[in-house]
């Protein structure tokens, strides 16, 4: 039986740094110590999941697991074979949040010949820096109000009813599909 060195690795940053309960987001740690060759693991908390290895030897990516309650967890990488990993270094601010949910959007007709703020109602919203709203496929930043509502700037440039969701970690949207309807103006002769 022979034993090897295993180097410390820092996990530097997660991004994005949050993910839902619900797990299934993708997550990029940026970290250094990495070796190629190697099968490492990430670790929320006490939860493990496999990595792949950036080819540059700068990251690994996982996908956040499921978690238990919401609350902020250490997030570690270690090779997976490692028995001590206690010279590891990870990053202790990553948090799980509840899922969001959009139940409404006011207004819900809007023109859309100018951009028009508009409300979005639901639940377990984030006042975070990665807030944002997407209309169909345009995605733009969201105003924090409340955990049950935000405020978003209906683009200008979409023609007719799109689904709008809500992300709080600029990656994973809702979709719960409430629509709202982006009108043309209407010119008067």
């Amino acid at each position: 039986f022979k034993f090897s060195t295993v180097g410390s690795i820092k996990v530097e940053g997660a991004k994005p740094n949050k993910a839902s309960v619900a797990g299934g987001s993708s997550i990029v740690l940026t970290a250094s110590g990495l070796s190629s060759g190697e099968n490492y693991v990430c670790s929320f908390g006490k939860t493990e999941v496999a990595a792949t290895i950036s080819s540059d030897l700068s990251s690994v990516s996982c996908t956040a697991p499921p978690a238990a309650s919401v609350g902020v967890v250490e997030v570690t990488v270690h090779n997976a074979v490692a028995v001590d990993y206690s010279t590891n270094t990870g990053i202790s601010d990553f948090t799980f949040y509840a899922e969001p949910l959009v139940s409404s959007v006011y207004p819900a007709s809007v023109s859309s010949w100018k951009s028009t703020i508009v409300t979005v109602s639901g639940k377990n919203f984030l006042s975070s820096d990665s807030l944002g709203c997407k209309f169909g496929a345009t995605t733009v930043k969201a105003r924090f109000l409340s955990s049950y509502s935000v405020e978003c700037a209906a683009p200008s440039d979409i023609k007719g009813a799109v689904d709008i969701e809500v992300t709080n970690n600029g990656v994973d949207y809702t979709s719960n599909g409430v629509s709202i309807n982006l009108q043309s103006a209407t010119t008067v002769h």
